[in-house]
């Protein structure tokens, strides 16, 4: 099976895997290379690309890059609210955005960002498919439905959220877990997060207590 006709079939195959992707509070919208996930105020997507010929190297029969990115969200409307008077990396157009996820090493595989499938291991689709389940996925459930889960996932890979203290912040002050900031602005300081710099951090809680009416 050819270039083409591989990528056809996956497209079919990977078009019906996404009708089962679910996550709670919103519906689920499978297309041509893409899953969206949305309700009335909220979406988001997971996508992907076929690479070129010139990119996939010899005897591959495909490659594809993985990106996912919330569009619209609670957390997002907040830090839009805000107002913050800085800007930092990423610069990222929306409030989650993965552009060409990293997929990591294994005993077969380096890690890279390109998704290769050989035509001694067609089946490595499914490989793909439980990367979206097991990191992306949950990643994306976590953001849009404010869970604490999501302090972990910004910790293990701030590139990918904007603003990732500051979402730390609003995630602990929805969940009525305010009391616990402080001690993990020092966690964002020894990891180093865009946003936990001292002069920053000032602004930055201010403005968030501010939103929530926390004296």
């Amino acid at each position: 099976m050819d270039k083409k006709e591989f990528e056809k079939e996956l497209n079919k195959i990977l078009k019906q895997e996404f009708k089962s992707l679910g996550i709670e509070n919103y519906k689920t919208k499978a297309i041509l290379k893409k899953v969206e996930f949305f309700n009335e105020e909220d979406i988001a997507d997971i996508s992907y690309s076929f690479l070129p010929p010139k990119f996939i190297g010899l005897g591959t029969t495909t490659a594809l890059s993985l990106s996912s990115s919330i569009k619209h969200s609670e957390i997002g409307r907040i830090l839009k609210d805000i107002h913050l008077g800085f800007n930092i990396p990423p610069y990222i157009g929306y409030s989650m955005t993965i552009i060409n996820y990293t997929f990591p090493k294994t005993d077969y595989y380096p890690e890279e960002d390109i998704f290769r499938i050989y035509p001694q291991k067609q089946e490595r689709w499914k490989d793909l498919l439980f990367y979206i389940k097991e990191d992306i996925l949950p990643r994306i459930d976590n953001y849009l439905n404010v869970k604490l889960d999501c302090i972990n996932d910004i910790f293990s890979n701030q590139d990918y959220y904007k603003y990732p203290l500051t979402t730390i912040m609003i995630i602990l002050c929805m969940n009525k877990k305010e009391s616990e900031i402080d001690k993990y602005i020092e966690l964002a300081k020894s990891k180093k997060l865009y946003d936990a710099e001292d002069k920053i951090i000032l602004e930055t809680r201010e403005k968030v207590f501010n939103h929530f009416g926390i004296g």
